[in-house]
């Protein structure tokens, strides 16, 4: 992981905003794939296309050292990665996405403020425990 402690100032003046750039492009994809699947157009390249976009995202934040970011952006890439396998089992996971993208934004401002990033420990919690149980339920079972 390069952080940003590998950079000089001069650099990390030019790879913040790249990143941010970047991590904004992949958001507004997921987030315009999530409308368009909602409204109907569900397919299994657009899930792939979500996946695709989390990924880049949390890459990127866990190479540049944004770990509560890249944290969520691993959870949410696993949501997609469940949905994919199995739309039946993994009930639920478009709201999963929406608030992870939720927090996604908040963590893209702080970065964009030079604040440290947060970690909402509640959500990363509700969101594993959420997926645990996804993981070990069998298409057409239901967790209780």
């Amino acid at each position: 992981m390069a952080g940003r402690d590998s950079f000089t100032p001069e650099e990390w003046a030019i790879v913040r905003p790249v990143f941010l750039q970047s991590a904004r492009g992949h958001l507004d994809t997921i987030r315009t794939g999530l409308t368009i699947w909602t409204t109907g157009g569900a397919s299994p390249e657009r899930l792939r296309e979500l996946h695709r976009s989390m990924h880049s995202l949390k890459g990127a934040a866990l190479q540049l050292g944004f770990e509560h970011l890249g944290e969520t952006a691993r959870l949410l890439e696993q949501v997609l990665r469940e949905a994919n396998e199995s739309l039946e089992s993994a009930w639920g996971w478009e709201e999963w996405i929406e608030r992870g993208l939720l927090r996604v934004q908040d963590a893209l401002t702080m970065i964009e403020r030079e604040q440290e990033e947060t970690r909402d420990a509640r959500f990363i919690a509700d969101l594993q425990s959420w997926l645990t149980r996804i993981q070990e339920t069998r298409p057409g079972e239901r967790a209780g």
